[in-house]
């Protein structure tokens, strides 16, 4: 739905709004990529975040599966995992600064991991989070926006 898709343009315009009165912008990649410290798997992809996202992996809404569940195969030490409960979840949201209620937009390196942040954050009750799709490799390729780089 329209409703709840962003554009890069949505973004910009998200970059000149007052921070208090705009929506939370919640960054799904790893925390080092976030933080400017990793690099991006995307070839003169620079790493770094939109100044005033939040920093919300993925990964920490998922809970890992009973070991030796899966013992091969694709997806790592996550094959098979499942998205943690609602108080978890909760928890792991305020953790990273964001506002579980609040209006929120969800982005991530290329717009897939964006999906489990705003699944996550439905379970939490919060139905109108959107999906910034066109996610980092979008943002940062435009060298007119800023980027902040914690390393």
């Amino acid at each position: 739905s329209a409703r709840l898709r962003r554009r890069l343009a949505d973004v910009r315009a998200w970059l000149e709004e007052d921070p208090a009165q705009r929506p939370q912008l919640v960054d799904a990649r790893p925390a080092g990529r976030f933080a400017g410290i990793a690099p991006e798997p995307r070839e003169g992809c620079r790493s770094g975040h939109a100044p005033g996202s939040l920093s919300s992996p993925f990964l920490d809404c998922l809970a890992p599966p009973p070991e030796g569940a899966y013992p091969n195969g694709p997806g790592g030490p996550y094959r098979g995992a499942s998205m943690k409960p609602p108080d978890e979840l909760r928890a792991v949201f305020e953790s990273n600064g964001v506002d579980v209620d609040g209006r929120a937009v969800a982005t991530c390196g290329s717009g897939l991991t964006a999906a489990v942040v705003a699944l996550a954050l439905h379970r939490c009750g919060n139905d109108a989070v959107a999906i910034y799709d066109g996610a980092w490799c979008e943002y940062e390729a435009d060298g007119g926006l800023p980027v902040v780089a914690d390393g």
